[in-house]
């Protein structure tokens, strides 16, 4: 699975974050908070489009915890 993100980084009003998954879906969020935004995107894709892909985002994502 192919996830890409990055940071938008501003004074005003915040940072933004971007996250793309498999070129299909988009997701943003003000602040930095990395650990945060994946496990919400993990709930997020688990209910709103389906078990499978929340997994397979949360094995390619799983290096996301270490870096912060």
């Amino acid at each position: 699975m192919q996830v890409d993100r990055y940071l938008e980084s501003m004074s005003e009003p915040q940072d933004t974050m971007f996250v793309e998954i498999a070129g299909l879906h988009r997701f943003t969020r003000r602040g930095d908070d990395w650990v945060k935004f994946r496990e919400d995107l993990i709930q997020l894709l688990e209910q709103t489009i389906s078990e499978e892909l929340s997994k397979e985002f949360a094995e390619a994502t799983a290096d996301w915890i270490s870096e912060n």
